[in-house]
């Protein structure tokens, strides 16, 4: 991620690893992460055409609310970079793995606890 950008303002490279974690995280927590890569790495090639779009035709109504310009013109400089593009998808490959990681662990856990509560096993500590 590197400060590369055609138009707008310039993001710290911090600014941009905090946008692209928290994008990747909402990815995630709200489950969407095939659709996400679909649309990203379809907009990959085109990013920092569509931002330059973005500027033009987002202008208008970025004007008409001041208090979303700010995150606006910081998301379309987030794509300027085709790299962050990568890093938002390489971000939602990790959170994903590591998601689904903690969910096998709890279904072990689940099921450890569940297989002594069962009526047959009441049983056989009976007997």
């Amino acid at each position: 991620m590197s400060g590369v950008h055609v138009y707008g303002m310039p993001l710290s490279p911090e600014r941009e690893k905090e946008l692209v974690e928290k994008i990747a995280r909402w990815t995630v927590e709200h489950k969407l992460e095939l659709p996400a890569v679909l649309f990203l790495q379809s907009l990959k090639p085109m990013s920092s055409y569509l931002s330059a779009m973005g500027y033009f035709y987002g202008a208008a109504f970025m004007g008409l609310l001041p208090a979303a310009a700010q995150y606006g013109n910081e998301a379309l400089s987030l794509f300027d970079n085709p790299e962050n593009v990568d890093g938002i998808l390489q971000r939602i490959e990790e959170l994903n793995q590591e998601q689904q990681r903690i969910e096998e662990e709890r279904r072990k856990t689940d099921s450890k606890a569940k297989s002594g509560r069962g009526f047959l096993n009441r049983i056989k500590k009976i007997f």
